[in-house]
């Protein structure tokens, strides 16, 4: 069955350059954003995540975020 569809690869060789790549798709999005992780901490990461997602929705776009509760046990609940 033909969606009509274009899917992409591109091979990231790092964490660092996986995160980038899903902050950049965070701030390039123009409808929606999906985020599930297993970790989310407060750290400095934690933190370029939560302000990328505010600013989605300040664009007005629709923001899921699921976290995984034991590897985000550290998260506070006010992040």
């Amino acid at each position: 069955m033909a969606t009509g569809l274009k899917s992409s690869f591109q091979w990231l060789r790092t964490g660092e350059e996986a995160l980038a790549a899903m902050l950049s798709a965070i701030e390039q999005s123009k409808k929606s954003i999906r985020l599930e992780t297993y970790i989310f901490t407060a750290g400095a990461v934690g933190r370029r995540f939560r302000d990328a997602l505010i600013k989605a929705r300040e664009r007005s776009l629709q923001v899921q975020v699921l976290v995984d509760a034991l590897g985000s046990i550290t998260l506070g609940q006010g992040f």
